[in-house]
Protein backbone atom coordinates (compact mmCIF):
# COMPACT_ATOMS: atom_id res chain seq x y z
CA UNK A 1 0.00 0.00 0.00
CA UNK A 2 1.11 3.24 -0.42
CA UNK A 3 1.41 6.47 1.86
CA UNK A 4 -0.89 9.47 0.68
CA UNK A 5 0.56 11.52 3.56
CA UNK A 6 3.14 11.36 6.45
CA UNK A 7 4.15 13.18 8.86
CA UNK A 8 6.09 13.04 12.44
CA UNK A 9 5.72 14.68 15.68
CA UNK A 10 7.24 13.98 19.19
CA UNK A 11 4.85 14.36 21.84
CA UNK A 12 6.36 14.02 25.17
CA UNK A 13 8.58 11.00 24.66
CA UNK A 14 6.24 9.67 21.96
CA UNK A 15 7.30 9.89 18.05
CA UNK A 16 3.87 10.32 16.60
CA UNK A 17 2.85 9.59 12.87
CA UNK A 18 -0.53 9.74 10.58
CA UNK A 19 -0.67 8.17 7.13
CA UNK A 20 -3.28 8.02 4.76
CA UNK A 21 -3.89 4.80 2.56
CA UNK A 22 -6.53 3.24 0.95
CA UNK A 23 -7.89 0.08 2.28
CA UNK A 24 -5.65 -2.77 1.54
CA UNK A 25 -6.07 -6.70 3.06
CA UNK A 26 -4.44 -8.50 5.83
CA UNK A 27 -4.55 -12.10 7.82
CA UNK A 28 -5.84 -11.79 10.88
CA UNK A 29 -6.01 -13.62 14.06
CA UNK A 30 -9.63 -13.65 15.98
CA UNK A 31 -9.85 -13.97 19.37
CA UNK A 32 -13.50 -14.83 21.38
CA UNK A 33 -13.75 -12.29 24.06
CA UNK A 34 -16.55 -11.60 26.47
CA UNK A 35 -19.12 -8.72 25.26
CA UNK A 36 -17.62 -5.54 25.36
CA UNK A 37 -19.28 -3.81 27.89
CA UNK A 38 -17.22 -6.74 30.44
CA UNK A 39 -14.33 -4.43 29.76
CA UNK A 40 -12.41 -5.57 32.66
CA UNK A 41 -12.24 -9.15 31.82
CA UNK A 42 -11.33 -8.43 28.31
CA UNK A 43 -8.69 -6.56 29.26
CA UNK A 44 -7.09 -8.78 31.41
CA UNK A 45 -7.56 -11.60 29.19
CA UNK A 46 -5.73 -9.43 26.47
CA UNK A 47 -3.22 -8.13 28.94
CA UNK A 48 -2.02 -12.13 29.29
CA UNK A 49 -1.78 -12.64 25.73
CA UNK A 50 0.30 -10.25 25.33
CA UNK A 51 2.36 -11.13 28.09
CA UNK A 52 2.17 -14.80 26.32
CA UNK A 53 3.33 -13.47 22.92
CA UNK A 54 6.35 -11.10 24.35
CA UNK A 55 7.52 -13.90 26.18
CA UNK A 56 6.93 -16.22 22.89
CA UNK A 57 7.96 -14.02 20.25
CA UNK A 58 9.25 -10.85 21.93
CA UNK A 59 12.61 -9.24 20.44
CA UNK A 60 13.51 -6.73 23.36
CA UNK A 61 13.85 -7.48 26.84
CA UNK A 62 10.23 -9.23 26.95
CA UNK A 63 8.76 -6.71 24.83
CA UNK A 64 7.50 -6.60 21.70
CA UNK A 65 8.62 -4.43 19.25
CA UNK A 66 5.57 -3.87 17.02
CA UNK A 67 1.97 -4.30 17.21
CA UNK A 68 -0.27 -3.24 14.58
CA UNK A 69 -3.98 -2.95 15.53
CA UNK A 70 -7.12 -2.41 13.47
CA UNK A 71 -9.27 -0.01 15.33
CA UNK A 72 -12.79 1.13 13.17
CA UNK A 73 -14.51 -0.94 15.50
CA UNK A 74 -12.75 -0.87 18.77
CA UNK A 75 -14.29 0.32 21.85
CA UNK A 76 -12.20 3.69 22.56
CA UNK A 77 -11.46 2.11 26.11
CA UNK A 78 -9.85 -0.85 24.52
CA UNK A 79 -7.07 1.25 22.32
CA UNK A 80 -6.81 3.63 25.04
CA UNK A 81 -5.55 1.05 27.84
CA UNK A 82 -3.56 -0.18 24.47
CA UNK A 83 -1.70 2.70 24.70
CA UNK A 84 -1.12 2.51 28.73
CA UNK A 85 -0.05 -0.97 27.89
CA UNK A 86 2.72 0.12 25.55
CA UNK A 87 4.06 3.18 26.93
CA UNK A 88 2.96 2.90 30.66
CA UNK A 89 4.09 -0.37 31.08
CA UNK A 90 6.55 -0.28 28.35
CA UNK A 91 5.23 -3.79 26.89
CA UNK A 92 5.55 -2.11 23.48
CA UNK A 93 7.93 -0.58 21.42
CA UNK A 94 6.39 0.53 18.26
CA UNK A 95 2.07 0.45 18.00
CA UNK A 96 0.41 1.09 15.39
CA UNK A 97 -3.75 1.67 14.53
CA UNK A 98 -5.41 1.20 12.01
CA UNK A 99 -8.74 3.34 11.11
CA UNK A 100 -11.32 3.31 8.54
CA UNK A 101 -13.47 6.30 7.73
CA UNK A 102 -17.35 5.31 6.94
CA UNK A 103 -19.94 7.00 5.30
CA UNK A 104 -23.20 8.06 6.97
CA UNK A 105 -26.75 8.65 5.72
CA UNK A 106 -28.02 12.46 5.27
CA UNK A 107 -30.91 10.94 7.76
CA UNK A 108 -28.49 10.18 10.66
CA UNK A 109 -29.18 11.85 14.00
CA UNK A 110 -27.91 11.78 17.55
CA UNK A 111 -29.35 8.51 18.01
CA UNK A 112 -27.14 6.32 15.55
CA UNK A 113 -24.64 7.58 18.01
CA UNK A 114 -25.79 6.62 21.36
CA UNK A 115 -25.75 3.41 23.56
CA UNK A 116 -26.78 4.59 26.20
CA UNK A 117 -24.63 5.05 29.36
CA UNK A 118 -23.82 2.49 32.78
CA UNK A 119 -21.33 4.58 34.54
CA UNK A 120 -18.07 6.25 34.21
CA UNK A 121 -14.82 4.96 34.51
CA UNK A 122 -10.71 6.04 34.37
CA UNK A 123 -9.05 4.00 31.81
CA UNK A 124 -6.45 1.82 33.80
CA UNK A 125 -3.13 3.05 34.28
CA UNK A 126 -4.63 6.53 32.59
CA UNK A 127 -5.68 8.16 35.93
CA UNK A 128 -3.07 11.47 36.87
CA UNK A 129 -1.41 12.02 39.36
CA UNK A 130 -4.39 12.07 41.47
CA UNK A 131 -4.91 14.72 44.45
CA UNK A 132 -6.72 17.96 44.63
CA UNK A 133 -5.68 20.67 42.25
CA UNK A 134 -5.31 24.03 41.69
CA UNK A 135 -8.21 23.96 39.18
CA UNK A 136 -10.41 21.11 38.04
CA UNK A 137 -10.94 20.75 34.22
CA UNK A 138 -13.32 18.68 31.97
CA UNK A 139 -11.89 18.64 28.24
CA UNK A 140 -14.10 16.76 25.94
CA UNK A 141 -13.81 15.56 22.82
CA UNK A 142 -17.44 15.51 21.23
CA UNK A 143 -19.24 13.18 19.35
CA UNK A 144 -22.55 12.75 17.44
CA UNK A 145 -24.18 12.31 21.17
CA UNK A 146 -23.35 15.42 23.30
CA UNK A 147 -25.67 13.95 26.24
CA UNK A 148 -23.15 11.19 26.55
CA UNK A 149 -21.07 12.89 28.70
CA UNK A 150 -23.22 15.59 31.09
CA UNK A 151 -23.05 12.99 33.69
CA UNK A 152 -19.76 13.16 34.15
CA UNK A 153 -19.93 16.95 34.97
CA UNK A 154 -21.89 15.85 38.16
CA UNK A 155 -19.08 13.64 38.98
CA UNK A 156 -16.50 15.91 38.71
CA UNK A 157 -17.59 19.25 39.03
CA UNK A 158 -15.35 21.28 36.92
CA UNK A 159 -14.81 24.71 36.75
CA UNK A 160 -13.95 24.79 33.20
CA UNK A 161 -15.43 23.04 30.30
CA UNK A 162 -13.74 22.96 26.47
CA UNK A 163 -14.58 21.08 23.41
CA UNK A 164 -13.37 19.95 21.09
CA UNK A 165 -15.38 19.40 17.73
CA UNK A 166 -14.57 17.21 14.86
CA UNK A 167 -15.32 18.36 11.66
CA UNK A 168 -14.97 16.30 8.00
CA UNK A 169 -15.53 18.42 4.57
CA UNK A 170 -17.29 14.69 3.09
CA UNK A 171 -19.89 15.02 6.46
CA UNK A 172 -21.43 17.86 6.24
CA UNK A 173 -24.50 16.28 7.74
CA UNK A 174 -22.72 15.11 10.21
CA UNK A 175 -21.50 19.06 10.86
CA UNK A 176 -24.91 20.08 10.92
CA UNK A 177 -25.64 17.67 13.77
CA UNK A 178 -22.34 18.97 15.32
CA UNK A 179 -24.02 22.52 15.33
CA UNK A 180 -26.97 21.29 17.01
CA UNK A 181 -25.32 19.63 19.64
CA UNK A 182 -22.41 21.83 20.74
CA UNK A 183 -24.97 25.25 20.57
CA UNK A 184 -26.78 22.70 23.08
CA UNK A 185 -23.86 22.12 25.31
CA UNK A 186 -23.01 26.13 24.55
CA UNK A 187 -26.82 27.22 26.49
CA UNK A 188 -26.52 24.91 29.07
CA UNK A 189 -23.31 25.20 30.48
CA UNK A 190 -22.26 29.32 29.20
CA UNK A 191 -19.17 28.29 26.94
CA UNK A 192 -17.24 30.98 25.47
CA UNK A 193 -15.81 30.69 22.03
CA UNK A 194 -13.03 29.79 23.68
CA UNK A 195 -13.71 27.16 25.04
CA UNK A 196 -15.16 25.32 21.90
CA UNK A 197 -12.54 24.49 19.06
CA UNK A 198 -12.73 23.00 15.69
CA UNK A 199 -10.57 20.36 14.58
CA UNK A 200 -9.69 17.97 11.67
CA UNK A 201 -12.33 14.99 12.20
CA UNK A 202 -9.40 12.45 11.41
CA UNK A 203 -6.06 14.15 12.03
CA UNK A 204 -3.91 13.14 14.94
CA UNK A 205 -1.57 15.69 14.58
CA UNK A 206 -4.47 17.90 14.53
CA UNK A 207 -5.77 16.63 18.01
CA UNK A 208 -2.16 16.87 19.85
CA UNK A 209 -1.78 20.11 18.71
CA UNK A 210 -4.67 21.28 19.74
CA UNK A 211 -4.99 19.15 23.12
CA UNK A 212 -1.80 20.72 23.66
CA UNK A 213 -3.18 23.99 23.69
CA UNK A 214 -5.58 23.66 25.70
CA UNK A 215 -2.98 22.15 28.33
CA UNK A 216 -1.08 24.96 28.58
CA UNK A 217 -3.24 26.96 29.49
CA UNK A 218 -3.69 25.34 32.47
CA UNK A 219 -2.19 25.54 35.95
CA UNK A 220 0.71 22.74 36.72
CA UNK A 221 -1.61 21.57 39.82
CA UNK A 222 -5.01 21.40 37.76
CA UNK A 223 -6.67 18.18 37.35
CA UNK A 224 -8.02 17.61 34.03
CA UNK A 225 -10.48 15.35 33.16
CA UNK A 226 -10.84 14.66 29.22
CA UNK A 227 -13.27 12.43 27.70
CA UNK A 228 -13.65 11.74 24.33
CA UNK A 229 -16.73 10.43 22.06
CA UNK A 230 -16.03 11.27 18.27
CA UNK A 231 -13.49 9.77 16.38
CA UNK A 232 -11.17 6.96 17.23
CA UNK A 233 -8.17 9.24 16.73
CA UNK A 234 -10.04 11.22 19.39
CA UNK A 235 -9.40 8.14 21.78
CA UNK A 236 -5.91 8.03 20.43
CA UNK A 237 -4.78 11.40 21.40
CA UNK A 238 -6.00 11.83 24.15
CA UNK A 239 -4.26 8.57 25.43
CA UNK A 240 -1.31 9.76 24.40
CA UNK A 241 -1.96 12.91 26.53
CA UNK A 242 -2.32 11.00 29.58
CA UNK A 243 1.02 9.46 29.14
CA UNK A 244 2.66 12.68 28.51
CA UNK A 245 0.87 14.79 31.35
CA UNK A 246 0.35 13.28 34.91
CA UNK A 247 -2.20 16.18 35.13
CA UNK A 248 -4.49 14.19 32.90
CA UNK A 249 -6.96 11.71 33.61
CA UNK A 250 -8.27 9.55 31.59
CA UNK A 251 -12.24 8.98 31.33
CA UNK A 252 -14.24 6.56 29.54
CA UNK A 253 -17.73 5.86 29.16
CA UNK A 254 -19.18 1.66 29.35
CA UNK A 255 -22.54 1.70 27.86
CA UNK A 256 -25.34 -0.73 28.76
CA UNK A 257 -24.68 -1.72 25.26
CA UNK A 258 -23.00 -1.13 22.19
CA UNK A 259 -25.73 -1.01 19.39
CA UNK A 260 -24.74 -3.12 16.26
CA UNK A 261 -24.85 -0.83 13.01
CA UNK A 262 -23.33 -1.32 9.62
CA UNK A 263 -21.27 1.28 8.55
CA UNK A 264 -20.02 1.18 4.88
CA UNK A 265 -16.40 2.03 4.79
CA UNK A 266 -15.91 4.92 2.14
CA UNK A 267 -12.15 3.99 1.00
CA UNK A 268 -10.01 6.00 2.81
CA UNK A 269 -7.79 4.16 5.86
CA UNK A 270 -5.41 5.62 8.22
CA UNK A 271 -2.53 4.62 9.80
CA UNK A 272 -1.42 6.40 13.40
CA UNK A 273 1.80 5.03 14.74
CA UNK A 274 3.21 5.77 18.19
CA UNK A 275 6.88 5.10 19.53
CA UNK A 276 8.35 4.97 22.20
CA UNK A 277 11.56 7.42 21.66
CA UNK A 278 12.95 6.71 25.57
CA UNK A 279 13.70 2.80 24.34
CA UNK A 280 16.87 1.57 23.14
CA UNK A 281 14.87 -0.64 20.81
CA UNK A 282 14.48 2.35 18.61
CA UNK A 283 17.54 1.87 17.10
CA UNK A 284 16.96 -1.76 15.78
CA UNK A 285 16.33 -1.90 12.56
CA UNK A 286 12.25 -2.59 11.95
CA UNK A 287 11.51 -0.46 15.32
CA UNK A 288 10.03 2.66 12.96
Amino acid sequence: MTASTVEYRVFGHLAVTEKARHAGTCETTVITLEPSIEYQKNINLLDHLLTQMAASCGSYEGSLRKVFVECSTMPRIYIQWLIAVAFKKMSIQSLEFGYAEGIYGNAIGKEDFSSGLDRYVTVPHLQGSGGMGEEKVLLVGIGGDADVFYGLIDIVSPERISLLVPRSEKNAHIDALLDQQVAKVRETHRLEDGEVRDIQAFGLMAHLDAFETYLDGFGSRAVVNVFVSGPKVQAIAAAVLACSDSRVHLKARIPTSYAHREVSANGRYHIYRLIDLTSPACSLPGTF
